[in-house]
């Protein structure tokens, strides 16, 4: 089944770990939530008891989740349609008028995505710390974090619910969108590893410890020191 994983396009691995790290009643964060693949199971694993908040900022996207929500019946599972970064304001987002699994593109990116035809909308940005407090959320299982480069300023606005959740990271590394923010895979990395945070990625064999990022892997699951 793992092996068949990686011919599916699109498909991320670590949506086989989600499971382990939410227990009945446990508590999620999506952020970069775009179809909701995550999200959905992520709200099947915590059950009506739970609670998991989807982020999206782009509308389209939020509104599909939304009724992906209502379709399925997962009233525990709550769809914030924002921007989320290193602190509140707005965000001009770019966004390929050709649907794209891309969160964003800024336009200056030499692949096909930065030269589709795309528009732009400002839309409101919050921090991860807000929307924890404004959620009246209790705990937090597991954060996931996927917005084409923008991961450390999400971290930067969430420090105060990592510290004191401790939450498993599911974060995507990827270096060509890092760097259009001026940020490197080693950021990352560093800024979860000064919290007590350790890199893993998934195999066939599931999780195992790695020691740094690398351009073979997009996708990383930090466990804080601790954790099974």
């Amino acid at each position: 089944m793992r092996n068949a994983v990686d011919r599916v396009p699109f498909l991320d691995k670590e949506l086989f770990v989600l499971r382990d790290f939410l227990p009945s009643g446990g508590v999620m964060v999506d952020v970069g939530a775009a179809g909701g693949v995550h999200a959905v199971l992520g709200a099947r694993a915590v059950g009506p008891e739970g609670r998991v908040v989807a982020i999206e900022a782009r509308p389209g996207s939020a509104a599909i989740l939304r009724r992906w929500r209502t379709a399925l019946g997962l009233e525990h599972l709550t769809v914030l349609s924002t921007a989320v970064g290193a602190r509140p304001g707005s965000l001009d987002l770019r966004t390929p008028l050709v649907p794209t699994r891309s969160h964003s593109d800024d336009g200056d990116d030499a692949t096909l995505l930065g030269r589709l035809p795309g528009r732009v909308r400002t839309v409101g940005m919050t921090t991860l710390d807000l929307v924890v407090a404004a959620q009246e959320l209790a705990r937090l299982d597991l954060l996931k974090v996927d917005v084409e480069g923008a991961e450390p300023d999400v971290l930067a606005g969430g420090v105060a619910s990592i510290e004191r959740f401790r939450p498993v990271v599911v974060i995507e590394i990827e270096e060509r969108h890092l760097q259009r923010t001026g940020h490197s895979g080693e950021d990352v990395r560093g800024w979860l590893a000064a919290r007590g945070y350790r890199a893993h990625v998934f195999d066939d064999d599931g999780l195992h410890l790695v020691d740094a990022v690398t351009p073979a892997q997009n996708n990383y699951v930090f466990l804080p020191d601790g954790a099974a």
